[in-house]
């Protein structure tokens, strides 16, 4: 982000962090840090239960907002109300998968 874009971000209201510059933004942050991949900071997501790259960015947004704004990262509560999202999504899109 440049100056300009970080006094924005950084000014907004924390729960507009997540989606900042979505689409664009967070699917770049997605390509450029491999979250779609196999690396190290995907498998740390996924240890805490995180397996959607869109969860990811998502929350990687909001620990940065948290950071600028000095308020606690609150990472393991964050990452259990993700995968609490996750679990309830993940029912319907594999039920809505045509078996063969």
């Amino acid at each position: 982000m440049g100056e300009g874009e970080l006094k924005k971000f950084k000014s907004l209201e924390g729960k507009e962090a997540s989606g900042y510059g979505w689409p664009f933004f967070q699917m770049g942050l997605r390509n450029t840090w491999g979250l779609n991949g196999k690396n190290v900071l995907v498998k740390y997501f996924n240890q805490m239960g995180i397996q959607d790259s869109r969860h990811m960015s998502a929350m990687i947004m909001v620990m940065y907002w948290r950071k600028l704004n000095g308020q606690p990262l609150e990472t393991e509560k964050m990452a259990q109300q993700l995968k609490e999202a996750e679990d309830q999504i993940r029912p319907y899109n594999e039920s809505s998968i045509p078996k063969k």
